[in-house]
């Protein structure tokens, strides 16, 4: 049950409990489809240890908790930082190790010299790794911090702590804030004191790269550490204390306050009975200096800042315009807020509050970088920007005197839309401070209009206002607004707040049934590390194929294409994916695997007996390679049959797998349904589910034929047990070989409405060759040949009559691989393939072809061809039958009165043709394509054919897969969708990833990063979710 806090005292003070595993909200209103990620926050939340209390509230050990929204949903969880010091208080069940404003002293039980160590360990602090303050990234990981110098990694996902990183194992720091910055590729800014150096103490500004976290060598992402610049302390036993800083996209911002920590008291404190925190001391007659830093050199501009005295714990944010860094800041007349924060004086009520404690005031100062100080007179106010009342007043010794522009007051924990960290920002959002460090109310401040808006409700106290941008936005304030509440009704559990950004209204809440506490700041992950965001719509699963394993034991495989097969899915749900690959467990995998050796021959690869085996082993085996009895290594593609889905090549065997956990399921042979050898991998679907393919059959009753089959949708309903939808298999119609001992060689067919186009090519299977290839030493590959001296015929079958049109369509010598789509229109058919000029395509994918860094040959390029077929053949001979006026494609009335078609060049070096697959046998405009390099590509492109324009994607290092189309649900023009391509990315220190394009635009709407490697695959199938 919920445990809500009934007072002040419970709700601010009591012990924290954890929630170890995700507890789902219940949740009113409605939550953006697009709001996917953790929202992860860090405070104190332990404030006693056995009958040992803590004084201060920031001194309470970290509780960690996350707030995940996943599909509308929102999960909350809650641990512990296991951090050395709360190891060490839980294990001695006191307080041990020292905060900043409680001293922890020896156990009276201890020993005279127990104790004397525990004063020198404390006389040079080391101190507590106790990290309340934050979370921040580094690299890829996640810490929670404060200002010490330990961090603590944690798992972002289960909130376990990872272990503890020392910054001075990298620089030397003896504190560092929690407020660092992220530019935009990534790599993170931050700063800290080094109390201990040689040259004195100093402040230093230091670089931590983005994606270096080194898994092999367990390095943390601090190894990689760049210093820009150090600042010298103006006072070595004075150094200032300061929380968070300010970055421009030139400068970065130092605010050196009058607010010092007393080194000297901070060394002798323990013997004094005192706390560190007590070493901090306001000097209200001193000045505040700012240092403006440039980022790209460390070098500091020599002009002198200045201003009044006053505290600053936080930075709102900072810009340029104009030739003036604009930062805005939130600023106390002294440093009493400290104070504020003592249990004694948490424990009061609001109305009871001390209000002799300053409020915070947020106030924008401005510097301008460009005045020429030598021109001016001195008292000259050198800011020119119009919307500030801010002032920077030239002195006689060449410095510069701040006036700030004060904007609100009461405003504390600050947060902008952080796409404008560093830009000129409008808005930024807040909690509502009263002389309290009780929060009740957040709000969006404009700085512009000084206006603001909030959000409050009655015994409800919410923490930091945390902006997430909507990710197509365009207005600085489109996104929304969360933080977690707490409340003293115990009839009003705790909850998440999600507010529209703009209109600052409420617009859901997640309700928690359980234990929350509250806490200081946090930080939102995008969920997957996605870029951009994943349209909800998009739901399902994007099979894909292709070799994967090309060595087993001391044997490997002489063709890429025959490696056994590797199948991976792309699951994605609610703008998440979840990836998964197995490898296809055939008989030829498992034959291979128990032997540990290629035992099953492929086309390019024949598996020879091993020496070791008998006489009687060996001509059995020569027997079988007789009569080819293919592998059921099926890397081709994946299709569906009925409801089931297979993973298929060209052989006779194909594999039933389950879709969702790529298990391996039935083996299924053609040969027992059809009279077919080698079958396409490539089938077509109409609007019924039904499945349409061919195969060829080989010397059966003395002939070699091609066969059209089609497999129903849906079963004829049968018994209890599963059957393969290929038992409703009908044939719709045989086509004769031209040839009875070397049928063509094909790999996918056409289809439109009314009519199937097949291809009989001139690159020809040599029947004979193949049954003695394994006798002769050969791979069957090599008993595929092109036959250039014969023409190509292009068969034309009505899909009603089953029967081939009367008319004799052929063009010249060629090579298809794939068919892009087929369609009617006025009389004809128009067909778009790629084509090339021989079989080379096969030979590049030899190994050791591919290994060649400049692949060198006679290597044929692919082309984009149109064929347009006349339904008619009526005309004079020598006459040009195609009537389309958008098409230079023909076909030309011979007088035998066959039709010479020669096809019109769409575009080159293309291959993998999709198309959205609602056009399939329709008239197309677009189709989607690889771009290759010899057996290369890094390239996608999608291709009008109307216009021969085309729209690439590409990126320095990267290999993307067969792009495939997935249409949105509705959408009602053809390019309405998004296009999914794997990417393997070749660039240190990057993941490979999922790439979503736009359809239309072909730019990038996400890309989701994987944390597996993938391999280049073939051909696949998206299966949307309602299947």
């Amino acid at each position: 049950m919920a445990e809500p806090a009934q007072d002040i005292e419970s709700a601010f003070c009591r012990n924290g409990k954890e929630t170890p595993e995700p507890l789902r909200a219940e949740v009113t209103g409605t939550i953006p489809s697009w709001l996917q990620g953790t929202l992860l926050r860090n405070g104190p939340g332990l404030f006693s240890v056995g009958d040992t209390s803590y004084n201060h509230w920031f001194d309470g050990m970290s509780l960690i908790h996350s707030f995940t929204f996943k599909g509308g949903d929102v999960y909350y969880r809650s641990k512990f930082l296991k951090s050395e010091t709360y190891k060490k208080n839980i294990a001695a069940n006191r307080i041990v190790v020292t905060e900043f404003g409680t001293l922890a002293y020896p156990d009276p039980c201890k020993n005279i010299f127990s104790k004397a160590f525990t004063y020198l360990l404390s006389a040079i602090p080391n101190f507590t790794d106790n990290n309340i303050v934050n979370i921040i990234r580094y690299g890829e990981d996640y810490y929670a911090s404060s200002e010490i110098n330990f961090i603590n990694q944690i798992n972002p996902s289960d909130l376990e702590t990872v272990g503890r990183v020392n910054y001075r194992n990298h620089i030397a720091l003896n504190l560092a804030t929690a407020h660092p910055h992220y530019d935009d590729e990534g790599n993170t800014y931050n700063m800290g004191t080094s109390i201990m150096a040689l040259t004195g103490p100093k402040y230093v500004i230091f670089k931590v790269p983005a994606s270096v976290s080194d898994e092999e060598k367990q390095k943390p992402p601090l190894s990689k550490l760049e210093q820009i610049c150090s600042i010298p302390v103006r006072s070595n036993l004075y150094p200032s204390y300061f929380h968070s800083f300010g970055m421009t996209e030139n400068y970065i911002i130092f605010v050196e306050q009058a607010f010092k920590l007393d080194i000297v008291r901070l060394a002798t404190a323990y013997y004094r009975g005192e706390t560190w925190g007590k070493c901090l001391k306001y000097d209200k007659d001193d000045i505040t200096l700012f240092h403006l830093i440039e980022r790209k050199t460390g070098m500091a501009v020599k002009t002198k800042f200045y201003g009044d005295a006053f505290v600053v714990f936080h930075h709102i944010n900072a810009y340029e315009e104009n030739g003036h860094v604009v930062f805005d800041l939130i600023t106390y007349k002294d440093s009493s807020l400290y104070d504020m924060f003592y249990m004694e004086n948490m424990k009061k009520e609001v109305e009871e509050a001390d209000k002799s404690f300053p409020l915070p005031v947020s106030q924008r100062f401005v510097i301008p970088i460009n005045a020429d100080l030598k021109e001016v007179p001195v008292g000259t106010n050198l800011v020119k920007l119009k919307d500030t009342t801010a002032t920077a007043v030239l002195q006689r010794d060449g410095s510069l005197f701040l006036s700030p522009d004060s904007l609100f007051e009461g405003l504390e924990l600050p947060g902008i839309n952080y796409k404008y960290n560093t830009k000129k920002h409008r808005y930024f959002y807040s909690s509502k401070m009263d002389w309290s460090p009780k929060i009740t109310k957040v709000t969006k401040v404009d700085a512009v209009t000084r206006t603001y808006m909030e959000w409050t409700e009655e015994e409800c106290y919410p923490s930091e206002p945390v902006f997430v941008a909507s990710p197509d936005a365009v207005d600085e304030d489109d996104g929304v607004i969360l933080s977690s509440v707490v409340s003293l009704n115990p009839k009003k559990p705790p909850f998440m707040l999600v507010l529209d950004a703009k209109t600052f209204k409420e617009i859901a809440r997640a309700s928690i049934n359980g234990s929350v506490h509250l806490d200081l700041h946090g930080l939102f992950i995008h969920n997957k590390r996605n870029l951009c965001s994943i349209p909800e719509w998009l739901q399902g699963t994007l099979v894909r194929n292709g070799p994967g394993l090309f060595s087993v034991g001391e044997t490997s495989y002489n063709h890429w294409f025959d490696g056994m097969a590797l199948m991976h899915s792309f699951t994605i749900k609610h703008g998440e994916v979840t990836y998964r690959s197995k490898y296809l467990r055939g008989d030829t995998y498992n034959s291979n695997m128990q032997a540990n050796r290629i035992v099953v021959s492929e086309m390019g690869t024949m598996a020879y007996p091993h020496s070791s085996k008998s006489i009687f082993s060996k001509v059995v085996t020569f027997l079988n390679h007789t009569i080819p009895d293919f592998t059921d290594n099926c890397a081709g593609n994946i299709i569906k049959y009925g409801n089931d889905y297979y993973a298929t090549s060209e052989t006779n065997y194909i594999r039933r797998i389950d879709p969702m956990t790529l298990e391996t399921q039935d083996k299924v042979d053609y040969q027992k349904f059809l009279p077919v050898n080698l079958v396409t991998s490539h089938p077509h679907y109409d609007k019924e589910g039904n499945a349409y393919n061919m195969g060829t059959s080989i010397a059966e009753k003395g002939k070699t034929k091609y066969l059209i089959f089609k497999v129903p949708a849906v079963g004829k309903k049968g018994g209890s047990e599963w059957s393969p939808a290929l038992k409703n298999a009908e044939t719709i119609c045989t086509l004769p070989c031209r040839s009875l001992l070397t049928p063509s060689y094909y790999h996918s067919f056409g289809m439109t409405e009314n009519y199937f186009i097949f291809i009989e090519q001139p690159l020809k299977m040599d029947i004979l060759k193949m049954a003695t290839a394994y006798m002769r030493g050969v791979n069957w590959a090599s008993c595929l040949k092109f036959h250039p001296e014969d023409d190509t015929l292009i068969h034309l079958i009505d899909r009603k009559t089953r029967k081939e049109v009367g008319i004799k369509y052929h063009t010249g010598a060629m090579v298809v691989y794939h068919q892009a789509n087929a369609y009617e229109e006025d009389g004809h058919v128009v067909f778009d393939v790629i084509a090339y000029d021989d079989n080379s395509l096969y030979d590049m994918f030899y190994f050791d072809k591919l290994k060649e860094k400049d692949a060198s040959g006679p290597f044929c390029k692919p082309r984009c061809k149109r064929i347009v077929l006349p339904l008619t053949d009526k005309g004079e001979v020598g006459e040009d039958l195609v009537k389309l006026k958008y098409t230079k494609a023909s076909a030309v009335k011979e007088k035998e009165g066959k039709l010479l078609c020669q096809p019109e060049v769409l575009c080159e070096d293309v291959e993998v043709p999709r198309i959205n697959y609602n056009y399939n046998g329709q008239k197309h405009r677009y189709v989607y394509l690889t771009v290759v390099d010899k057996a290369k590509s890094n390239m996608i492109t999608k291709l009008d054919v109307e216009t021969k324009q085309r729209l690439d994607w590409t990126t320095e290092n990267c290999c993307p897969s067969e792009p495939v189309f997935i249409p949105r649900p509705g959408a009602t023009e053809e390019d309405d969708g998004v296009i999914l391509t794997s990417v393997i990315n070749s660039n240190p220190d990057q993941s490979d990833y999922l790439l979503v394009l736009d359809g239309k635009s072909f730019k990038e709407v996400a890309r989701v990063h994987i944390n597996a490697e993938l391999h280049i695959d073939m051909h696949g199938y998206f299966i949307p979710q309602n299947d």
